[in-house]
């Protein structure tokens, strides 16, 4: 248990380390019940995706697939 706090120190690091892309690329998962668009293509939203993950322009990706930012990506790239 002592470990715990150093563990989660640890991977919070790793998640600042990562910034958000500045090339306007995100990441899609094309499931039928997907609505949001990525800024991390190792983000925690994917685990549930049944399809590949696709990369497409920002500007794609909120007006022809009508997506909103994922709320753990936004979160993650506001640290």
């Amino acid at each position: 248990m002592k470990f715990l706090p150093i563990l989660l120190f640890a991977l919070q690091a790793a998640c600042l380390t990562n910034p958000p892309p500045t090339s306007g690329e995100v990441y899609l998962c094309m499931g039928s019940w997907s609505y949001k668009y990525h800024l991390y293509k190792d983000c925690q939203g994917f685990n549930k995706c049944t399809t590949r993950v696709y990369s497409v322009t920002l500007k794609e990706a909120i007006k022809g697939n009508k997506r909103t930012l994922c709320s753990w990506c936004k979160k993650r790239s506001n640290k």
